[in-house]
């Protein structure tokens, strides 16, 4: 009689230690899932903030190509029309929604190979 109670003592321990295996195991991948789903918004955010700052420069760009007029000098508009065309490439390297190889700075991150990834 007390081997039956010991065997059931034991399957009983065995499948409460099983169930609180799988209580961890969902709880690590919860985790796992949530640091993921972090990660990915985190990247967002930072892709978002690429895009404003980029925005923010082309319309900086602009404004300086409209002093331009007030230039007289050839020579000083040669070199401002160079900077700003160094400028703008720079900022479509910037952009997320640009897909640019920048011979200096690399790939750049381009949204959609990390959205279709």
């Amino acid at each position: 009689m007390e081997a039956i109670h010991a065997e059931k003592i034991f399957r009983e321990e065995r499948e409460a230690e099983r169930l609180r295996w799988e209580k961890e195991q969902l709880i690590r991948q919860q985790m796992e899932e949530k640091r993921e789903e972090l990660k990915q918004f985190e990247l967002l955010e930072q892709y978002a903030a690429n895009w404003d700052k980029a925005d923010k420069i082309r319309r900086f760009a602009d404004s300086i190509e409209l002093k331009l007029a007030e230039i007289e000098s050839e020579d000083e508009k040669e070199k401002l029309v160079s900077w700003l065309k160094w400028a703008r490439e720079k900022v479509d390297w910037l952009d997320p929604l640009v897909e640019k190889d920048d011979e200096v700075l690399g790939r750049s991150r381009y949204i959609f190979d990390f959205i279709i990834e």
